[in-house]
C-alpha cells in the first residue's frame, strides 16, 4: 500500500525515499496493532500545489481498496506546519499523508494484527 501512496504523492518522480524509524507492535486494550516505519521522502508539496485535488482522487482509490474511507480535501494539521490527508478505517487502522517544508511523510498505525504478534 505504501508504495502506492508514494507515486500518488510525488507522480512527477524524482524524490527520495526512506524510512524513519521501526515498525512497532502495542497492545491496545487486548487489540494487537501494527504500524510500519514512516515512509519519508525528501520533497516537500507546498500548500498551493495545484496537484492536491488529484492527489487526494489517487489516494482515495488506494486507500478504499484497503477499506480506508475517503481522505477528503487536503488541509493544513492541527498545531504543525504540514498540510495533507488524514484518515481512518472502521478497525481503528489510520493512515496520515502530509506535507512540511523539505520533507513527505506517509504514516501508517494501528492496524491490527494476530493477537500472538505482541506476546512474541
Amino acid at each position: 500500500m505504501v508504495e502506492p501512496l508514494q507515486t500518488a504523492m510525488h507522480p512527477e518522480g524524482g524524490a527520495e525515499r526512506n524510512s524513519d524509524g521501526g515498525e512497532t507492535l502495542w497492545d491496545d486494550g487486548g487489540t494487537c496493532r501494527w504500524a510500519p516505519a514512516d515512509s519519508v521522502s525528501d520533497v516537500g508539496i507546498p500548500e498551493d500545489d495545484a496537484q492536491w485535488e488529484m492527489r487526494e482522487s489517487t489516494v482515495d482509490e488506494i486507500l478504499g481498496a484497503y477499506g480506508f474511507d475517503p481522505v477528503g480535501a487536503a488541509g493544513r494539521r492541527a498545531g504543525a506546519p504540514a498540510y495533507g490527508f488524514d484518515t481512518s478505517r472502521e478497525d481503528g487502522a489510520r493512515v496520515q499523508l502530509y506535507s512540511a517544508p523539505g520533507t513527505t511523510v506517509i504514516r501508517v498505525s494501528g492496524i491490527p494484527v494476530d493477537p500472538g504478534a505482541c506476546n512474541a
